[in-house]
């Protein structure tokens, strides 16, 4: 379980933390009722994407689109990023004299397509399922 200390004045995310929520465990002003609100994150939501509103007159942690679209789009760079790492790590195999055997070729030309083809064949750019690199 997470929650949440948020800011009143705002309702701005001044931090998270593991566990329920605590008002008067922290001391100093996060103790503050009149300052900050401790709330718990629902278990549906990613912690890293939430905001706090005010629906109904009832502060409420909801899904925050934007968060969650950046946090995807970093974790597709991050994919790319190491794709391209992997990729550069075996450029060497494409220099005509570099492979002894076409067998060995041919396996690093179906690694490195793979790899290529990462990005549209993966569901999840936090976990993906990487190809075996060659022996």
């Amino acid at each position: 379980m997470k929650s949440l200390i948020v800011k009143l004045e705002d309702l701005s995310i001044a931090s998270k933390y593991e566990g329920a929520p605590s008002q008067g465990s922290y001391g100093g002003p996060w103790s503050d009722p009149n300052q900050f609100l401790h709330i718990q994150i629902p278990n549906e939501l990613d912690p890293d994407c939430v905001k706090v509103e005010l629906i109904n007159g009832v502060n409420t942690v909801t899904a925050d689109s934007t968060l969650a679209a950046n946090k995807l789009a970093g974790q597709w760079d991050q994919l790319r990023a190491e794709r391209n790492k992997r990729l550069s790590e075996c450029d060497y195999t494409q220099i005509p004299d570099a492979v002894t055997t076409q067998a060995k070729e041919d396996e690093y030309i179906a690694y490195r397509t793979l790899l290529r083809d990462l990005p549209a064949n993966t569901g999840n750019p936090a976990s993906p399922t990487w190809p075996t690199k060659p022996a």
